[in-house]
């Protein structure tokens, strides 16, 4: 369960994104002057690393990047930094989020992998999601380029290092381009020495006497004379900026050769020189517009309205200042967000100070309460520290923490915690509470027990105020979850009740964790009837409260009680609405959906519609990346994985595997969901004929040393790891073990109204029966998991079984009558259909038949080399063959033995003791 359901504001209607006006390329304006030379530089530098634009404020470097993004002729993902990138994970995540701007297409997520691991609910080391995002971008087929502008605000050693360690890695395709103010800290030598570096520095991007004449007569309309061009140019030293503000304070003039004649300095003081001249032109109402919003990052109409708190046509002034070259850049296509030039905002802000200071307050404050109002908490909270109400700040951080962390943004709100004095904190019994959250999620288990003791000791027991109900029922409750998440299910149970008892009823949000704790507990039990009213009961509060996440919880955890029921249809209807409310509310796309396609993607598996399965789990995986639950992800990999086996595509099952490995170990995991991925890696090892992985696991088990289960606890959990290892057993032809051991389980699964489990475990039993030549029985029990498995059409259950079950189905279908005849058939339709090629015969995992034809002793020398690891040309130098000799000794091998791939055919012959 994720944090969002710690209180009673309905995560579903937050949904903060990145500053989408961070990844805006700078439009390129029709006049300008045009830096053909740089550009042309640029282009014939494609082949290094990186390309860094370095030179003080105001030389064109922004806007020389944009002209060259729109001549480049290869995608161009952009990224302007800010003081808050230095952030590793802040920095990482807009850096993906640009290149799924400029590449992804609205379709495949670019970098997904590396996206996951920014967004898991525990942080991970950065270097392990710096080597994922490399992974990710070598596989990304065509160049393109990545710009990062703004380079200087970056002064924290963790973005230089990771950004280094990206310099070192990138492949080749991936260009890079950095401009900033100062040199980055990054190995400039190093990349200089290896002719890996572009440098394009202060005296390339002065302006000529013919770029500062094009400048000045063309694009700012002077028609200064060629003289008064040299010396302009001189005494500016082709600064661009500098050349702005003499064209700004020259507009009006009559005598623009005295103003130019009197015209010198350094840089700094021309500037200072220049602002005041620009400012005291301007009207009065505007000067005071430019310095109160200077207080702003980035400027739209109503925002600058409030902030002024006066009469001001602000839309009209914005566009205004566009249109008149005033430090002024659009961050859109459309006129509705802007930003100053970093230089003129810090100018204006400096004056402001000098001549305003009393006023910064209160602009500040108004800001944050724009942005509070907006529905963009983060922005309110810096605008509250700048402003120095750090009450306000504590109190928005109190009402939105859990909207943050739904929003994924979990390093953003630890930091908001640690800016805010810990006093202040300790001050507020729930922002301990939700701090405590924060720190649940961040996997920071052993910070959180002092945090809730501190928001306890502000109540005295019994203390049923309200506040001391919600803040004690929320401790409570906490501490269930992570006992849940822990499997330490008794305490989560005895938690959850307390809670139960002091959580007021208004704390909708809160609340459905409580039967959210006891269906889980009633789940682990297998008592499926109390943990379908307890996850009916979170639907119910859901509705209530309107709150989409919660529903969608409900409904997935009410289907899975539906699938073990063996009620398939009523999971899909089930999972259905979830999908048709999400539709209707625009929240198809939600991370919280995830689940719901997973479970619709393993219904369509289990029916046999392994391409409508595969497209879904698969749209679910890329859902679940952007707003990530390890538990949610760790079973997408596992029903991919089930997906690929039922494909007969091994690799890609064991590739879908690893990742379910990856994204468990990134965080706390329901332990059923770590004992599902473990059967489902069994039934891999026994595909590729590999026991002794098998083996191994039931070993550190300790499953192996036991004959018989009585006296086992044959829990919903035990009993995945029982039928796991009844199919080892009958692997390993320990048939009167497997069968002792699937007896008992039967009987529990039974008991408890688990008829989808029983159908797989009758399967198991019939084919174990078989094996052991006892087939009278093995025919009786096939029937009742037929005479189970037909209403609800089960597929897959049969046919992942092989060909084994073919013949049993055939046998069993020459004794039947009427329905069941029917569905048998359509199975042995289902058989035919598979071998005929239309889909792939699962690897058996029972005992190998004999071969009909035995290999030659080259084709053994073949199979042995091939196991290796070697490839066909390899493998022929080895043996000194041609490799289309190799070639035909291969396609031989796969006829003997019965495959089609390479995998496969080293399974089997490890399955007949060949290698």
């Amino acid at each position: 369960m994720e944090a969002a359901e710690g209180t009673n504001q309905p995560i579903q209607e937050y949904r903060e994104p990145l500053l989408s006006t961070k990844l805006f390329i700078p439009p390129v304006r029709s006049k300008r002057v045009a830096r053909s030379g740089l550009i042309i530089r640029m282009n014939n530098s494609l082949d290094k690393t990186l390309i860094l634009v370095s030179a003080p404020a105001g030389f064109g470097k922004t806007t020389l990047l944009a002209e060259w993004v729109a001549q480049a002729g290869l995608p161009v993902a952009w990224l302007s930094l800010d003081a808050g990138d230095n952030d590793p994970n802040r920095f990482l995540r807009y850096m993906i989020a640009a290149l799924n701007v400029a590449l992804a297409n609205g379709e495949t997520a670019i970098c997904a992998t590396a996206q996951s691991m920014l967004q898991s609910v525990q942080p991970l080391p950065i270097q392990t999601i710096l080597v994922a995002l490399i992974n990710d971008l070598t596989s990304m087929p065509e160049p393109f380029a990545l710009v990062l502008d703004d380079y200087q605000f970056i002064t924290g050693p963790e973005v230089n290092e990771a950004l280094t360690f990206i310099l070192e890695h990138v492949p080749s395709h991936v260009h890079l381009v950095i401009a900033s103010r100062v040199d980055p800290s990054l190995p400039l030598h190093r990349l200089r020495a290896a002719q890996r570096l572009l440098e394009i520095r202060t005296e390339d991007l002065r302006l000529t006497v013919d770029e500062t004449s094009a400048f000045m007569n063309t694009v700012m309309e002077l028609r200064l004379r060629a003289e008064d061009i040299s010396i302009l140019n001189a005494r500016t030293e082709g600064w661009v900026v500098g050349l702005q503000m003499a064209a700004l304070s020259m507009q009006g003039m009559t005598d623009y050769s005295a103003f130019i004649q009197g015209f010198g300095g350094s840089h700094r003081y021309i500037l200072e020189y220049l602002i005041e001249e620009v400012l005291d032109r301007q009207a009065a109402k505007l000067q005071t517009f430019l310095l109160q919003t200077s207080v702003l990052d980035r400027l739209c109409a109503s925002l600058c309205d409030a902030v002024l708190a006066e009469e001001y046509n602000s839309q009209a002034i914005l566009e205004y200042l566009d249109r008149s070259n005033l430090f002024f850049t659009p961050l859109d296509q459309v006129g509705c967000w802007y930003r100053y030039h970093h230089l003129f905002a810090n100018l204006l802000q400096a004056q402001l100070q000098h001549s305003q200071p009393e006023l910064i307050h209160t602009l500040h404050l108004r800001a944050s309460q724009w942005y509070e109002e907006a529905g963009l908490p983060e922005e309110a909270i810096q605008h509250a520290f700048a402003a120095k109400e750090l009450e306000r700040a504590a109190g928005l951080v109190e009402r939105s923490a859990i909207d943050i962390l739904g929003g994924g943004e979990m390093s953003s709100l630890l930091n908001l915690f640690a800016a805010l004095p810990e006093d202040l904190v300790l001050r507020r019994p729930m922002l301990c509470v939700l701090h405590a959250w924060a720190l649940t999620f961040a996997g920071r288990f052993e910070q959180v027990g002092p945090r809730l003791q501190q928001a306890e000791r502000w109540f005295q027991p019994g203390e049923t105020t309200p506040e001391a109900r919600r803040v004690l029922g929320s401790t409570a409750i906490l501490r269930g979850l992570v006992a849940d998440f822990q499997g330490n299910m008794g305490s989560a149970i005895e938690l959850a009740l307390q809670a139960d008892k002091l959580l007021p009823e208004e704390n909708l949000a809160e609340r459905s964790i409580i039967p959210f704790v006891l269906g889980d507990y009633y789940w682990d039990t297998g008592e499926l009837d109390k943990a379908e009213q307890a996850f009916d009961r979170i639907k119910q509060i859901g509705n209530t409260s309107g709150n989409l996440w919660t529903i969608s919880v409900a409904l997935h955890k009410l289907a899975l009680v539906k699938v073990m029921q063996g009620k398939l249809h009523a999971a899909r209807d089930l999972y259905q609405e979830a999908i048709d409310l999400a539709s209707k509310r625009g929240g198809q796309q939600y991370g919280s959906m995830g689940a719901i396609y997973v479970g619709m993607s393993d219904l369509s598996r289990e029916w046999n519609e392994l391409g409508t399965a595969r497209q879904a789990v698969t749209q679910a995986i890329k859902n679940m990346e952007h707003w990530p639950n390890p538990t949610n992800l760790v079973s997408g990999y596992v029903t991919l994985a089930r997906i690929c086996l039922s494909q007969g595509e091994i690799e890609l099952a064991e590739d879908a595997l690893k990742r379910a490995e990856e994204f468990s170990n990134m965080g706390k995991i329901f332990p059923i969901t770590r004992i599902t991925m473990e059967a489902c890696r069994v039934r891999l090892w026994l595909a590729k004929g590999n026991l002794a992985m098998a083996n191994q696991w039931a070993i550190e088990k300790n499953l192996d040393d036991k004959h018989d289960l009585a006296g086992q606890k044959i829990n919903y959990m035990r009993e995945l790891e029982w039928i796991a290892m009844a199919r080892l057993l009958i692997a390993r032809g320990e048939l009167g073990r497997a069968l002792a051991f699937l007896t008992i389980v039967a009987q529990t699964a039974e008991a408890s109204g688990r008829n989808g489990r029983q159908i797989e475990i009758l399967i198991l039993m019939t084919l174990a029966l078989q094996s052991a030549g006892r087939t009278t029985e093995a025919l009786n029990v096939l029937s009742k998991s037929l005479a189970l498995a037909e209403s609800e059409r089960y597929m897959r259950v049969f046919l992942d079984e092989g060909r084994p079950m073919e013949e049993l189905l055939r046998a069993c279908n020459k004794r039947m009558d009427g329905p069941l005849k029917g569905y048998t058939q359509e199975l042995l339709d289902a058989f035919k259909m598979l071998t005929a090629g239309q889909a792939q015969i699962p690897a058996s995992s029972y005992p190998a038949q004999p071969l009909v034809e035995s290999l030659t002793g080259r084709e053994i020398e073949v199979l042995h080399l091939l196991a290796t690891g070697l490839s066909n040309r390899q493998v022929a130098e080895r043996l000194y063959l041609s490799e289309g000799t190799v070639k035909t000794h291969t396609h031989n091998l796969y006829a003997k033995l019965g495959v089609q791939s390479r995998t496969q055919a080293i399974a089997r012959a490890r399955e007949l003791d060949l290698i």
